[in-house]
Order: structure tokens, then sequence, then C-alpha cells
């Protein structure tokens, strides 16, 4: 067949037997195991002649044949996962062009992306200007999801944008993007469009901006078919909203409901947690997360991207906080401060368990909040300290630009006499 390349692919591929040397495993970029495999094992006269099923041409480029169908796929396996990727019909996709592609695939898998995810651009006839392979819904989900992640706080926020979707608008999920009309969004929709308003809400946004980024990318025709205004709304009718708040400790009970939780301080990380929230007011997931490296001196500090409003939350550290800090544990398997038995950050429902357990069942930890607000309205402290405190976005973008302190030395004695009044029921000389 003459001289072939070689090259380094992913681990999975369904090679055929070779005769001739073995070419060992090799390391490519992040870490993945790779292994040597020739390169260019196909022509242009054995693709016309291959049989039915699918024919290697070598790093991870296959055809495959189905009737007088032949398809040029590249398969490959990403975070454990195997996975193959369309490249377009032979011949209108020509052998060297499939190589072209499938040799760019390579290079982002050695970078340690997803190829399929991070191609944006469609797959191209070269005679046409038309997609020879149309993307499903699920694959632009993927996309999506890979492209935007950088603008989320944790990974638990993707892995809910996806496990909502796969189960609330499943039957989109196999369906090319160019065929999704409004009739089969609200057909996954109505279900649930009362009995779970906010998750029903939640879908529907998150169908809405999928597919819009796939009506950018020209991979379909507007307008959005899961738009609400002078759309869905006319078929799925307006949420009678009713309005929960997180169950807050009554501002008179906030001495007694910290006590009990202060019992229990040795039970475990929810329960250190659960106070710490207390003490700061701040919210589950910032607390979850909180390294060491955050703490430096009297001032926590926490980084934007991990803010709920993408900014930077500075946080006094009161002297009873300051002797929490120094009694917990510093692991060597983990930079968290309170860090499950794996070293990952534990879950909102261990704080839960620990509230609970100190007989606080009646109240969520998020709701330390509101009762730490209604305090510190109440005896008249500066709005905009309260606010600074709980890390809240107040003002007009314009107002905020100009507006750069924190106010972290007077929000200090705010602090302070915030943790005096919760400890009022406890001898915190104990402690120390």
């Amino acid at each position: 067949m003459g001289f072939c390349d070689f090259t380094c692919v992913t681990a999975f591929h369904p090679v055929p037997p070779m005769h001739g040397p073995s070419y060992g495993p090799c390391m490519g970029q992040k870490g993945t195991i790779m292994r040597a495999t020739k390169l260019h094992l196909l022509s242009d006269r054995s693709i016309k002649r291959i049989n039915e099923g699918m024919t290697a041409d070598g790093g991870g480029l296959y055809v495959r044949r189905r009737g007088d169908n032949r398809v040029f796929v590249f398969k490959y396996s990403h975070q454990n996962k195997r996975k193959e990727m369309g490249l377009g019909s032979y011949p209108s996709v020509s052998l060297a062009k499939a190589r072209s592609k499938a040799a760019q695939a390579r290079e982002r898998l050695g970078d340690g992306l997803d190829p399929k995810l991070v191609m944006i651009e469609p797959v191209l006839s070269e005679s046409a200007d038309i997609p020879v392979a149309v993307i499903t819904f699920r694959q632009a989900m993927d996309r999506y999801l890979q492209l935007r992640s950088g603008e989320w706080s944790n990974v638990k926020h993707a892995k809910q944008w996806e496990s909502t979707l796969n189960n609330y608008v499943g039957d989109l999920m196999g369906m090319p993007v160019d065929q999704i009309n409004t009739r089969q969004v609200a057909n996954c929709l109505i279900p649930v469009w009362q009995s779970k308003q906010e998750t029903a809400a939640r879908v529907r946004q998150r169908v809405e901006r999928i597919l819009s980024a796939c009506i950018a990318l020209e991979e379909r025709s507007g307008p959005n078919p899961a738009m609400l205004k002078d759309n869905l709304d006319h078929i799925l009718g307006k949420q009678i909203r009713v309005v929960r708040h997180h169950a807050a400790v009554p501002v008179e009970d906030a001495p007694e409901a910290f006590a009990k939780l202060w019992a229990k301080r040795e039970s475990g990380i929810g329960a250190q947690g659960a106070i710490i929230i207390a003490l700061t007011s701040l919210r589950s997931g910032e607390l979850r997360h909180m390294q060491w490296s955050d703490v430096e001196g009297n001032t926590i500090t926490i980084p934007a991207k991990r803010m709920k409003a993408r900014r930077i939350h500075r946080i006094p550290v009161a002297p009873i906080l300051a002797d929490l800090l120094g009694h917990l544990t510093r692991w060597e398997h983990s930079a968290l401060i309170l860090p499950s038995a794996s070293g990952s950050a534990m879950s909102d429902m261990t704080i839960s368990k620990a509230m609970k357990n100190a007989g606080l069942g009646q109240y969520t930890p998020h709701g330390w909040r509101s009762t730490f607000s209604d305090w510190a309205h109440g005896e008249g402290w500066n709005h905009r300290w309260v606010e600074d405190a709980l890390a809240h976005t107040i003002g007009s973008d314009v107002e905020r630009a100009y507006r750069r302190r924190d106010y972290l030395e007077q929000r200090r004695d705010l602090m302070q006499s915030w943790c005096d009044y919760l400890t009022a029921g406890i001898d915190v000389s104990e402690f120390k």
C-alpha cells in the first residue's frame, strides 16, 4: 500500500489486527493514554470496494458503509467515554478533507478537549454550502455546556443543566435541531408547567439558549421554537407563582438556635459548616467550596469565580470565627476548609442534615442570611453595609461602576455585633 505515517490516537479504537511490529503506548497531552497506529490505510479506489460496516483509515478515522452510502466517522474516547463524530459523506467530502478534519480532532484530543464539542463550524460539503451532517439537540447541548462552562461557579450547575434537560425534554435529544418546532417543545413542558413552575421555566430558558446558539451558527432558521413571548405563552399560559422563601430562624430565636448548633460543633463538617454560615451569612456553595488560601489574617476573600454575582467578596473574620477556623483540621488531600472524606466539597444535604440533628430541621441553611438581614436592619445598620455583607448586587450598572468600595472596615463592627448577638446563649470561653 505504500508508505504510511504514524500517529498517536486515543486508546479506544477497534483497529483491525496489523501484521508486522506493534507500536506501544505513549502519552498525549493532559495525560491521555494513547497508542501508535498507522495512518492513510485507504485510497479512493479501496473506499469504493470496502465491505459493509466500518473500515479503518487509521488515526481514529473510519469509513462506514451502509448499502451504497459511505460516511466518514472519527471514533475516539474522551473522559473514559466512547464517542464518534460524523465528518461527512463520501465523495461529497473527499478522503483528504476527512483526514484533515481527523487530524484537527486528534489535536483537540491532545489538548484534553472533546473534538465534537469544540468544532463549532458545521461540516460542509465541498461542492455546496449545505450541511452534510445535521447536529442533534443532544450534540448542541453538549457543545453549549462545554463552551459556557467558564461562566459557572461550580461543576454542579452544568450537571443540573444536563440532568433537567434529559429529564424533561428527553424527546428532543435525538432530533436534528432544524426539525424541532414549538409543538414539540410545548409537549415536553405542558406536564410540568404549573406543577413544577421554577424547574419548567428554567428548562424552557435552557432549550431556548441552546437553540439560539444553533440559529447563530446557521444550523437552523429562526424564530426560536422555545421562545416564550408571542409563542409558547399562547400554549402554556401564565404560571400562577406562589413565592416560597427559605425558612429562616426568627431573629428573636437566633441565639437559642445558634446555641443548639454550637453544641453539635464536634459532630462533623455539616455542623461546622452551618455554624460558619450563621456567623458569616455566606451562601451554602460559597462556604462548601471555601479554601484555606481564601483566609488571610482577619479577612476571608472569596474569588469572583465562586461568587453568584461574579464579584470578589471579602468577609471580616470575627474572633469567634477565627477560633473556630483555628480548631479545624487541615487535610493534606484537600485545599478545602471543610472537605468531605473524598476531599471534594460536601453536599448541601450535609449541612441541612446537621441542622436537623441540632433540632433545627424546620429551617434551611440559606435562611440564616434572612435572619441576619432582619436583625441588621432592625438594629439600624447602614443598608449598603448589610447588602455588601450579603454579597447582594444593588443599584444600577452605572451606580455600581462608580461605587467600588465594599465597606469592609465598617462591616467589621457590623459582623462583630452580629456574632455577639448570636453567641449570647453560649460560653465562648469553653471553646478556647
